[in-house]
């Protein structure tokens, strides 16, 4: 018989770092907005920002919780250029949001998270349910769709769009035991239901022993920005989505919980909770009717995603004046020739860009609750074009605007945007 051999095996500092031993966590965010979608038809003013927003957020309270083991890894998709949202110099990663880039960050978590890992995937944008042959689907709508009929082709569909199906399969594939999943977008309630019948089935039986032996309970937990067939607001004055305005001010206080050592915790039912009673609130201020839909695991304890402090920044815009859509006519032809309507609406959309730093936020339409509006009666004369223009708010009249002629429409509608900003600032 040999002689034993005796040997020292040292755990990985992630076993055995912090006051328990056993596997430390790490959160991996995705956090996905789509605003500028081919052509101008679907366009959106702020799921570039949601997404920004909520990655800045979940980066930095989740680096307070995390920061003793592993930390949080954070990726920002969006159809918008990282330097547009002050990005560069943190440490969240930039990736343009198309389908193939989507897909390719759900294939990386399914190789590199672990079972004790926790998955945030946010989406903002648009959603369609689509009724088929067995059932309605929920399908996020990516960049490179241009309408929504599009998605009736098959080709397209596939190429351009995101399913319930895929989505619960791609989340399926990923190993932590922990997932978040955020839609703000209509119609997405069906992926509540869409979740509920097929997860099951995504899970195979070594997960499921290893979900058993978890102290907590884990599984997915979903909120959607709306029911099935219903919208899904953006809340132009404050520059979120209606449920991202809210899930951002409850990490600010109202929705988080003390500690034992009196911190203040995002405890990730809480925070559902609170933004579920929050957005009827916010909706009900524009006339607008917006609920949102909860999914969780039957038997389902909750657990923190975040910890907030001084040092922990949760961006969110301020109430802002909203401008909506204006009305220009040259005074002796009744339409707008010179397309001023449309060049001032081009340097509107870039202050929405801008986020918190933004003084107004611009929205195209024509019915916005104390909405600032524009009208104004131009022609040329003398080779330059004059202008009386009239602000209203909310159908009253506030202000003639005294422009000086200018020699172009470019030069005009400069002007005319100065002049706005002047008389905002008069206000405050």
């Amino acid at each position: 018989m040999s002689n034993p051999i005796t040997t020292t095996y040292d755990l990985p500092s992630e076993y055995t770092s912090g006051s328990n031993r056993g596997p430390k966590p790490k959160m991996h965010v995705l956090s996905i907005g789509t605003s500028d979608y081919e052509g101008t038809n679907l366009d959106l003013a702020f799921a570039d920002q949601d997404a920004r927003s909520m990655a800045m957020a979940l980066s930095s309270a989740g680096n307070r919780l995390f920061s003793e083991a592993r930390g949080t890894e954070t990726y920002c998709m969006t159809t918008a250029i990282r330097d547009s949202f002050q990005m560069a110099k943190s440490n969240i990663k930039w990736r343009f949001a198309n389908k193939k880039e989507i897909q390719t960050r759900f294939a990386v978590l399914e190789n590199t998270a672990k079972a004790e890992d926790i998955i945030v995937i946010f989406l903002a944008g648009h959603g369609l349910s689509r009724n088929e042959q067995d059932r309605s689907r929920f399908y996020y709508l990516n960049q490179g769709i241009s309408s929504e009929d599009m998605i009736n082709d098959p080709d397209l569909r596939a190429k351009y769009t995101i399913s319930s199906d895929e989505l619960t399969k791609w989340m399926g594939k990923i190993p932590a035991l922990k997932k978040i999943l955020i839609i703000d977008a209509c119609n997405s309630g069906q992926m509540i239901e869409d979740i509920s019948g097929v997860q099951s089935r995504s899970v195979d039986a070594a997960q499921i022993r290893a979900f058993d032996r978890m102290k907590d309970r884990a599984g997915m937990y979903v909120l959607s920005g709306s029911a099935d067939n219903k919208a899904s607001y953006e809340a132009a004055e404050f520059g979120h989505g209606l449920l991202t305005y809210a899930l951002l001010s409850g990490m600010r206080g109202p929705a988080t919980k003390k500690g034992s050592g009196g911190e203040q915790l995002i405890d990730v039912m809480n925070l559902f909770q609170y933004a579920a009673d929050e957005v009827p609130v916010l909706a009900n201020r524009i006339k607008g009717i917006q609920t949102p839909i909860l999914g969780v695991p039957s038997n389902a304890s909750s657990f923190d995603i975040g910890l907030v402090d001084e040092m922990v920044d949760i961006p969110i815009a301020t109430n802002k004046p909203v401008i909506q859509r204006s009305t220009f006519m040259n005074k002796n032809t009744f339409n707008d020739p010179l397309n001023l309507t449309e060049e001032l609406e081009l340097l509107f959309l870039k202050e929405n860009s801008k986020g918190k730093q933004g003084n107004f936020v611009f929205i195209d339409t024509n019915n916005y609750p104390k909405a600032y509006r524009l009208g104004g009666l131009y022609e040329m004369l003398d080779d330059q074009i004059k202008i009386q223009l009239k602000l209203s708010k909310d159908g009253t009249f506030v202000a003639d605007l005294n422009i000086p002629p200018a020699k172009n429409v470019k030069v005009l509608s400069k002007l005319i945007d100065r002049a706005v900003r002047n008389y905002l600032d008069s206000l405050e």
